[in-house]
């Protein structure tokens, strides 16, 4: 034997066999600010690293109070759809797809399976969480083993939130039975989108609560938005003086919890300001 041939055949002969390679079933990883209420993407689910495959099913939960999905399809060559297939329900849908039997190869590699499209409802994180998955096999009834990488939504930008208070109205004189308009105006300079909430207290001579109101927004970089409340006087003793005291509390996403928190602005999380009218 030669030299190169007795090389050649201790390589291979001492050369591992490679592993096979787990597929993965995944979900998309979308953050994009730009996606505010009202707009609309579409998330594509992937599977990678597949072999003999001859359809599958998969189960999928959001936040609806963040997205809601408005359509759903599968990809060629998984055409042929199972009962209801796809069925959407608030916060959730399932997809069953496979081939048009009968099949006898399945399918091999890397492949945009389903896609979702969502319409936006309102800032916020969610999951976009795969479960219940199966990898069908074309002759295996255990299906194909497999991972599962669930993805994520998010339109909350990281930096930039700034919001002034830059105004409060008040009419200083209200005959008894009118209405009288709290309002508190925001305005933005940030380079982000945020929340505020404003609230109104009217407390009477004494200092009794006589009536509350609050109200949250959604403020974008830029936009000066004023917020209102209506108080009907019709049983508020008259002659007297009223106050009215004006706060406004900063919010901002909390990625790590979901929620949105108070905020620090200008080294504090609110700011409040106090107006007097009378009743006649």
């Amino acid at each position: 034997m030669s030299l190169i041939a007795s090389f050649l055949a201790m390589t291979f002969a001492t050369a591992p066999a490679l592993a096979p390679v787990t597929p993965t079933l995944a979900a998309p990883q979308i953050v994009d600010p730009a996606l505010i209420p009202g707009t609309a993407f579409t998330a594509d689910f992937t599977i990678s690293n597949v072999e003999e495959m001859l359809g599958y099913q998969i189960w999928l939960k959001w936040d609806p109070t963040i997205i809601k999905a408005t359509a759903a399809s599968t990809e060629y060559p998984f055409t042929y759809g199972w009962g209801d297939s796809p069925k959407i329900e608030e916060g959730y849908l399932y997809m069953v797809f496979s081939y048009p039997l009968p099949e006898l190869t399945g399918f091999y590699g890397d492949l945009a399976i389903a896609h979702v499209t969502f319409e936006v409802v309102d800032y916020g994180v969610s999951a976009l969480e795969l479960y219940n998955t199966i990898i069908v096999h074309i002759s295996n009834p255990d299906g194909i083993p497999h991972t599962v990488q669930s993805g994520v939504f998010s339109n909350i930008p990281q930096t930039g939130v700034h919001v002034f208070y830059t105004g409060y109205f008040l009419r200083y004189r209200v005959l008894k039975g009118n209405i009288q308009t709290a309002t508190t105006q925001l305005e933005s300079d940030g380079t982000a989108t945020t929340k505020a909430k404003a609230k109104w207290v009217v407390f009477d001579a004494l200092g009794g609560v006589v009536a509350t109101a609050e109200s949250t927004t959604t403020i974008m970089p830029g936009q000066v938005l004023r917020l209102s409340a209506d108080f009907d006087t019709t049983t508020w003793e008259r002659p007297a003086s009223y106050t009215v005291e004006y706060t406004v509390e900063y919010l901002t996403f909390n990625g790590s919890t979901g929620e949105w928190v108070l905020a620090t602005h200008g080294g504090s999380a609110k700011t409040s300001r106090i107006k007097t009218f009378i009743l006649l």
